[in-house]
């Protein structure tokens, strides 16, 4: 009767962990930070370009989006996607996800 009861128990405990979804460890949490640091900061990417003022080390998307927001005559969206596109960058390093699908919020925007 115990290994019935055991063995019923342990049945339980697969079919529950089997139905049970994980969701995969988001590999970018940071988004933009967590690939632009170093010699690929924010602040080194935009320093070869010659019309850009500086931008301080500690620069994030927040520091970019002040000039370069969606709709504005400064707007990166464009190049942006073309870049990490051709980079193939994986779209939710940048962008967050809910239910499994992107979405157009973007990691690390207050």
């Amino acid at each position: 009767m115990k290994k019935l009861a055991l063995l019923l128990a342990a049945l339980v405990i697969l079919s529950v962990a089997a139905s049970v979804s994980v969701a995969a460890a988001d590999q970018y949490p940071n988004g933009c930070a967590d690939c632009h640091k170093g010699d690929k900061s924010l602040a080194a990417t935009v320093k070869g370009l010659a019309k850009h003022p500086p931008v301080a080390a500690t620069a994030d998307v927040n520091t970019c989006l002040k000039c370069h927001k969606a709709g504005s005559k400064l707007a990166l969206n464009k190049q942006m996607h073309d870049s990490h596109q051709k980079a193939k960058v994986a779209c939710d390093a940048c962008h967050v996800t809910k239910d499994g699908k992107v979405t157009s919020a973007l990691k690390g925007v207050k």
